[in-house]
């Protein structure tokens, strides 16, 4: 099976608990991202992976208009749906794949993905595409974990995420999509790496799995809490297990110009606390 078609009915079975999922609405990392973005009251905004259209809506009544494409049916109905109840007007939804967006090149002036980018089998081509979709001087954004930059760690964690859902691809360093928005001409590349907590039964819970996987995911935290390095992204909070998680805002913009001295600039990316995107 495709990657993209693994995508398409993981994202389908689960979107009802994608929809509720704590994290995916929770209306401060909405706001955060939208502030990254730098939106604008003419921005017309395009985000890939917009799943069931959380950041599509929030970002409704401060911007011109705002398109969203996902490759889950299932998804967009729901997002739809609650485009319609708020009586959003400057919304538009479609179904398809990130890899082929159904829109003219340089039609929009942000182009964003949120929570996405670890899904795809290609990154380098989402992100070309996003691209080509960007008009020049426009932005491009996106927010995604990362890895810890730790081979045994990154292996490990690799492991418990596809356990927990079948359609994650791999999760990206931080340089790496530093690289990504240099070798595209993306300039005025910048960003913020955080750390966040991710609540494990609830982060477990967002996504349908099997009975295997679900015993392979006990097993998985079982074993990482019982060595002394894979410990250390686990914690207590409140009283609960908590996924200690990397977090990537980057941006950059599509150049307006050749200027060497511009294009030579180096990305610029600031490392803050746990939980102060």
């Amino acid at each position: 099976m495709k990657q993209a078609e693994r995508v398409q009915r993981q994202f389908n079975q689960q979107a009802e608990r994608f929809a509720t999922w704590e994290v995916t609405g929770n209306e401060v990392n909405l706001q955060q991202f939208s502030r990254f973005c730098k939106l604008q009251a003419d921005d017309k905004v395009l985000e890939a992976a917009c799943g069931t259209g959380h950041m599509v809506n929030y970002c409704a009544s401060s911007v011109a208009s705002v398109d969203g494409v996902d490759i889950a049916e299932r998804m967009i109905a729901l997002a739809q749906a609650e485009a319609d109840q708020r009586q959003l007007g400057n919304v538009r939804f479609s179904v398809g794949p990130v890899e082929s967006l159904p829109f003219p090149d340089g039609g929009h002036s942000v182009v964003m993905s949120r929570a996405a980018f670890h899904h795809f089998a290609d990154p380098r081509q989402v992100i070309d595409e996003m691209l080509r979709c960007c008009c020049t001087g426009g932005r491009l954004c996106i927010q995604d974990i990362i890895g810890y930059g730790d081979p045994e760690l990154d292996a490990y964690v690799e492991e418990l995420e596809v356990a927990i859902d079948s359609s994650h691809a791999r999760t990206l360093l931080r340089d790496e999509f530093t690289g990504l928005f240099t070798e595209v001409g993306l300039v005025g590349i910048h960003g913020v790496e955080f750390q966040t907590r991710l609540d494990l039964i609830n982060y477990v819970g967002h996504a349908v799995q099997s009975d295997e996987m679900q015993a392979e995911v006990e097993k998985l935290i079982e074993k990482g809490l019982g060595d002394a390095k894979l410990s250390s992204i686990f914690e207590q909070h409140d009283g609960r297990l908590a996924l200690i998680r990397n977090v990537l805002f980057i941006g950059g913009r599509k150049a307006d110009t050749d200027s060497p001295a511009e294009l030579a600039r180096r990305p610029r990316i600031v490392r803050l606390k746990l939980d102060q995107p």
